[in-house]
């Protein structure tokens, strides 16, 4: 019975991505129901000044291990799934980057709740909080996922730095170890407030 709740809450969380669905979302039932969303999202060109405007497009790509969780005891039947990752990726005012993800699924509804952190190649960090869910699962064990992220800040040249973006992942589960590994890709803006 537990592998059976793990495994049904690794699928429905897939690495702890974020709900489009959420009434806090900024784009949740357009980018959700869209026709073109899409685990293989391509990475736009890199642009590093705004024309006009505060707004710089946020992009770029990355790789993923997680691990689960699961709240039993105390909670037996667990409510909730707690994943934790590790990302590594390239992205535009970023260069190439680390990432923690922590994530806390409710089993009930799939949605969840979380962070995503970057942490830059000099040491300066962005600071996120997502919400999202599952999109796919595709048996035996392939998830996809979508969430949508809030920039609240960060250190050195992200101090005041605000924004939204949407990321998208696909991972293999390892139902049995309870992990993940996948990839994926986000896009958005990103204002560093200068």
């Amino acid at each position: 019975m537990r592998t059976i709740i793990l495994g049904v809450c690794l699928c429905t969380a897939a690495c702890g991505g974020q709900g489009l669905n959420s009434p806090t979302s900024p784009t949740s039932a357009a980018v959700a129901n869209s026709p073109t969303s899409s685990p293989s999202a391509t990475v736009a060109p890199v642009q590093t000044q705004a024309k006009g405007a505060t707004q710089l497009p946020f992009n770029g790509s990355f790789t993923l291990e997680t691990s689960a969780v699961v709240n039993c005891p105390p909670t037996c039947p667990p409510t909730t799934l707690r994943i934790t990752g590790t990302e590594e990726g390239h992205a535009t005012h970023l260069g190439r980057f680390t990432a923690e993800s922590l994530d806390v699924v409710d089993i009930v509804t799939t949605r969840s709740t979380g962070t995503f952190n970057f942490t830059a190649a000099n040491g300066d960090q962005l600071f996120t909080t997502t919400v999202g869910r599952e999109d796919q699962f595709i048996p035996p064990n392939s998830s996809h996922v979508s969430f949508v992220a809030t920039i609240v800040g960060g250190t050195g040249r992200f101090v005041a730095a605000s924004g939204t973006f949407t990321a998208h992942h696909i991972s293999s589960i390892d139902f049995a170890e309870a992990t993940a590994s996948g990839s994926g890709s986000f896009e958005g803006h990103i204002d560093l407030n200068k």
